[in-house]
């Protein structure tokens, strides 16, 4: 770290409504970057969603198409439909790293570089995709675990009260999708660590879900995720909002609803990316390094 640092990405520990103050200061201050490396996952999917909108109606419309008995139309999508659908999931987490990338870069005081963030993400073009077949790996086996468990949990009740048993897989449920919520932190921070410090893949993995599963952690990742899920809801509802109020012009839709898109995968890029700097400051001691750093006298030629 640099002894210019300036205050606003000052090392020190942080709560959680300092983590989002500074996330938005960092991100309003240094929109240009952000949103340039946010684009090239907000804008295809942009396009992805008006050739959605103009070819099968608003999702409000779907909505009513499918409540009167029709099947989806998303599903008469051609090749070249889901073959983009893929190419933006693929170009998703080079994305998320290289805002990790250029927060790392703001917080060591070194240029606003987009370029040179996405350089670091395609230096680790493996360990990224790695740590995807990870996640995935994570996500089903998780998923698989929890029907098995289930199954033998509600066997029980399921003669005796079939709604009981219902009742009790979705009681079981709640934990279970709030673990995999936690869990999908631990591999977001997995990919800071990749675009931040530059990590393997089995460092990076490994340390994501150190900094949420540790002790003196976990509470203040599920905070973390609680205000992610209120943060969503609210964008959620925005987002009704624009489709509802716009469903007879798709080109309008389809870019209202990129912006957004494009401001809140920027936003929530830098938050994880804060987020993971403090982790590193209340495990590691991130900020004394930091200033044992600053006072450390040059060496000698």
């Amino acid at each position: 770290m640099t002894q210019t640092q300036p205050d606003d990405v000052r090392l020190r520990p942080l709560t959680i409504g300092e983590i989002f103050d500074r996330s938005l200061t960092l991100f309003v201050r240094n929109l240009p970057p952000f949103l340039i490396v946010a684009a090239f996952v907000a804008v295809p999917s942009g396009f992805l969603q008006y050739a959605l909108v103009a070819g099968h109606g608003s999702f409000m419309q779907q909505i009513a198409s499918e409540s009167k008995g029709n099947l989806p139309a998303v599903f008469g999508f051609g090749p070249a439909f889901w073959f983009g659908a893929f190419g933006v999931l693929l170009v998703q987490p080079f994305m998320y790293v290289a805002m990790a990338s250029l927060v790392g870069r703001i917080y060591r005081g070194e240029t606003r570089d987009w370029r040179a963030a996405y350089m670091v993400a395609l230096r680790h073009a493996g360990g990224i995709l790695v740590t995807v077949l990870c996640a995935i790996g994570i996500y089903v086996g998780s998923g698989i675990a929890f029907g098995i468990v289930a199954v033998i949990v509600s066997i029980p009740f399921a003669v005796a009260s079939p709604a009981a048993s219902a009742i009790l897989i979705f009681l079981l449920m709640i934990p279970y999708i709030f673990l995999l919520l936690v869990a999908f932190l631990a591999i977001a921070l997995a990919f800071n660590a990749i675009g931040i410090d530059e990590l393997g893949f089995g460092r990076a993995i490994g340390q994501g879900f150190a900094s949420v599963f540790s002790r003196g952690q976990f509470k203040k990742a599920v905070l973390i995720v609680l205000a992610f899920i209120a943060v969503e809801i609210g964008l959620g509802a925005v987002g009704i909002g624009i489709q509802a109020f716009t469903a007879s012009v798709p080109v309008l839709e389809a870019a209202l609803s990129a912006a957004l898109s494009l401001f809140s995968t920027g936003f929530f890029g830098v938050l994880i990316a804060v987020y993971y700097f403090d982790v590193r400051v209340r495990r590691e001691g991130l900020d004394l390094q930091a200033a044992l750093d600053a006072i450390q006298p040059p060496a000698r030629q």
